[in-house]
Order: structure tokens, then C-alpha cells, then sequence
């Protein structure tokens, strides 16, 4: 089953962004799959990353590296993150999420680490929370989220919705070795905290509140990269009628 879900009226052309004093408003691109290293953004400059790897201290994929470490209970209570992460979910697994199928055998080896893992919600529970840390007011972010299931089966029709944005199937096809999706949305900081909730579903069986991996970046905002712009310019014109 294919699913749908609204992007924010908010887009990037406008110029126009809301103001709220508990969250900012993020616009979200729409779902990809899974298919290589080069899904890591590069974008901008690197901020925080978190693989949910217990068995390392960090994997890196398309020169991002990704933080794990620490034990299960330790990241089932984010206590490896410090400030930068928070979450309320319940339990976490460092290797389940894997297959020795192709496509997702043909992934490399490095991004398969990154995606084996995650931090888990309660089966058939309500809404969990990510909440980032530690941003600078009026900074624009890029926020880039996975989840990844390729074990077919009864477990292949889960999907994870984020509040206010896309939904991210676990399994593209519902078949083993199908791994899932990535989504990658933007804000600007109206606060030093931002706070993302999710919730689990599925198409038979049950549900699952599930994050597999997420990094994020600080990029530059289009009008101030167009306000420098137009001062070169300005700047260069000027210049030549001087000469």
C-alpha cells in the first residue's frame, strides 16, 4: 500500500517563515528510497549525526560520520547524545534491521552498519519525540531522517509518520531485501530546541515507532546567499564604470 501525506503550505519561494515559540514549522521533502552512499547529504556544513550503533563509537558513509556507542539502555534513553539528542522511545537494537537479500545486500558495508540498527517505540504505541539541541537562533537547518526494515515478512507493511510531514515506509516493496527511506526537511531556529514526533503503523500486524539514523546540517539561507550575490555584483559593476 502506497501512502500519502501533505507538505506543509510553508515552501522555501516564499520567503515567509512562521514564527512559534515551541517549534519551527519544517518543510519536508517528499520520501526516497534507499539505494546508496550517496543518500548521505553533504549539504552545508555538519552539525550532529547519530547511527544508534551500539557495537561502535561511529560509522561513516559518504564522508559523514555517524555517532553510536554506549549500551542498549544508554541509547534507549539517548544518553549518548548529550544535549544534541533527546528521545522519549523505549528499547533500541543494534543488528536486526539487515538482510543478506539483494537489493539491500548489494548496499555497502558501511551504510548497511548505519541502517542494521535503531531506537525503538513500544508496538502499537502513541507518538514518540526527537527533540535536537544546542541550535543557534535563526540558523537554517537541514534535517535528514531514515528508517530501514528489509527483512520481508510479517514486519514489511510497517511505516513510521512524522507529525505535519511525510511518511517513511520501512520496506519499499514489502519484500525481503527491500530496504526503505530516507526524508530530508529544512527549518530555521526560532529556539534553541526543535522537536520532531513520530508514530508507527502498519498495513497488517503491528505497529512500530522506529528511527534508524539521522544527521544534521546548518546550510545557508537562499536570501542571504542571493543578498551576497547581488553585492558582488554591484560591487563588480561599479568597479568597471570606475575603470
Amino acid at each position: 500500500m502506497k501512502h500519502t501525506y501533505l507538505i506543509s503550505t510553508l515552501t522555501l519561494a516564499t520567503g515567509f517563515i512562521p514564527m512559534a515559540s515551541h517549534a519551527a514549522i519544517i518543510t519536508w521533502l517528499s520520501p526516497t528510497n534507499i539505494s546508496g552512499d550517496s543518500d548521505v547529504s553533504t549539504e552545508g556544513d555538519f552539525v550532529f549525526a547519530a547511527s544508534f550503533y551500539t557495537l561502535t563509537t561511529s560509522t561513516t558513509v559518504n564522508g559523514v560520520t555517524f555517532s553510536g556507542g554506549g549500551n542498549i539502555s544508554d541509547m534507549a534513553d539517548s544518553s549518548p547524545y548529550g544535549t544534541d539528542l533527546t528521545y522519549n522511545f523505549y528499547d533500541a537494537n543494534d543488528t536486526a534491521f539487515t538482510s543478506a537479500v539483494e537489493p539491500y545486500s548489494k548496499l555497502s558495508a558501511d551504510y548497511q552498519t548505519l541502517l542494521q540498527s535503531a531506537i525503538l517505540g513500544q508496538n502499537n504505541g502513541g507518538a514518540l519525540t526527537l527533540t535536537l539541541g544546542d541550535l543557534t537562533l535563526s540558523q537554517e537547518y537541514q534535517l535528514q531522517i531514515w528508517v530501514n526494515d528489509p527483512r520481508g515478512g510479517g514486519v514489511a507493511s510497517r511505516y513510521t509518520t512524522i507529525t505535519d510531514g511525510p511518511v517513511l515506509e520501512y520496506s519499499v516493496t514489502d519484500d525481503s531485501g527491500s530496504a526503505g527511506q530516507y526524508v530530508i526537511g529544512t527549518f530555521t531556529a526560532d529556539a534553541t530546541t526543535q522537536s520532531i514526533t513520530i508514530s508507527g503503523g502498519t498495513d497488517s500486524g503491528s505497529s512500530s515507532n522506529q528511527i534508524n539514523a539521522l544527521q544534521l546540517r546548518a546550510v545557508p539561507e537562499p536570501s542571504s546567499t542571493a543578498l551576497l550575490i547581488g553585492a558582488m555584483s554591484s560591487a563588480l559593476l561599479l568597479l568597471r564604470r570606475r575603470t
